[in-house]
């Protein structure tokens, strides 16, 4: 392949100038980005049905806001020392 020739190659032809390009690699090499963005659109497309399904699976979308008494959250302390290692 002379200099000129190199500039305007694809990389993959270049990669397959003088190899076989009939047993399937070249073939799969060249339809690549097709098959990937077929890929990713079909996996998204999953994916945002399982959302929608998910969003429209609940009864109130935006639920109201609970009252203070709900929010308000009781700590207590547990002393497991003692049972644990009885002392």
């Amino acid at each position: 392949m002379t200099n000129t020739a190199i500039l305007r190659a694809d990389l993959l032809d270049i990669i397959f100038e003088q190899r076989n390009k009939d047993y399937g690699a070249y073939a799969l090499r060249r339809g690549y980005d097709r098959r990937l963005l077929t890929a990713m659109g079909a996996a998204m497309s999953v994916v945002l049905l399982f959302v929608v399904i998910n969003i429209s699976g609940r009864k109130n979308f935006f639920p109201a806001p609970r009252n203070q008494r709900d929010r308000i959250v009781e700590i207590t302390e547990v002393k497991m020392f003692k049972a644990i290692f009885g002392k």
